[in-house]
């Protein structure tokens, strides 16, 4: 939707991550120590309407994230190390 675009070029779009409409409320990782997390996070996304073409969706932003998410969580050697450093 070129509206959209252009709206979300000016303003940007905050993502919750995972969605409500997902039916789940957390992103669930386990670290190397065997230990479960549950992350959610927000994400702001800004439209560069120069890469506008094949850009990705509201719908692949929140999986590439939550990807992420479980990525980082499973390469912890240890739930410390997370919930020392969440922003890693």
């Amino acid at each position: 939707d070129v509206q959209e675009a252009v709206g979300t070029s000016v303003n940007p779009k905050v993502i919750d991550v995972p969605s409500g409409e997902m039916g789940r409320s957390t992103i669930d990782g386990i670290a190397g120590d065997g230990i479960q997390l549950k992350a959610k996070a927000r994400v702001t996304v800004r439209t560069n309407l120069d890469r506008l073409v094949g850009g990705a969706t509201e719908e692949t932003i929140i999986a590439r994230v939550g990807e992420g998410i479980v990525t980082t969580i499973g390469s912890s050697e240890t739930h410390k190390a997370v919930l020392e450093n969440p922003d890693r």
